[in-house]
């Protein structure tokens, strides 16, 4: 992960998340369509570095997380069992009359739970509202949506601290 810079003449991909990590020279056929200042995924080969992938801007918060997922090797996505799995869950939700619960799934929604934790069901997640910024505290009953049985609830099928799902 990189922040593009110019250096005279070269394209120079600066690491985002190494410090005194080695900065890449990148001629302007490498650079994939990046422009300076871009956030780039950097790979190497034969001829040298080049940007394999664009990932937006490093003052953009989503941009940044995304470098920082593939940085730290996570994935964006669960295997296909478990997104059939929570779809059904989600389904099958009893609506009661006095429920006040509301439908967040659109949210970027990011865990809070320590490393330690067995169980991620506490995240937050923030959306502006005007000039103002509402942060959101969601707190996952599990137990009662998911049964134990449930391939998503063997360790086997947790997923990483950065990636949740809630019905």
């Amino acid at each position: 992960m990189a922040v593009l810079s110019q250096r005279g003449r070269l394209l120079v991909a600066e690491p985002l998340f190494e410090r005194g990590g080695s900065r890449l020279s990148i001629t302007r056929q490498a650079s994939g369509g990046a422009r300076v200042g871009d956030l780039v995924l950097v790979g190497s080969g034969k001829r040298g570095a080049r940007v394999v992938r664009l990932l937006g801007r490093p003052d953009v918060a989503r941009d940044v997380l995304e470098a920082l997922m593939l940085d730290r090797g996570l994935r964006r996505a669960f295997p296909r069992a478990v997104e059939l799995e929570a779809d059904e869950s989600a389904a099958a939700v009893p609506q009661r009359a006095d429920d006040r619960r509301r439908d967040l799934t659109g949210l970027a929604t990011f865990t809070i739970d320590p490393v330690t934790a067995r169980d991620f069901d506490d995240a937050i997640s923030a959306q502006r509202e005007g000039d103002a910024i509402r942060v959101w505290v969601h707190i996952a009953d599990v137990s009662a949506f998911v049964p134990a049985a449930r391939w998503t609830s063997r360790p086997t099928g947790a997923a990483p601290a950065c990636m949740c799902r809630a019905p």
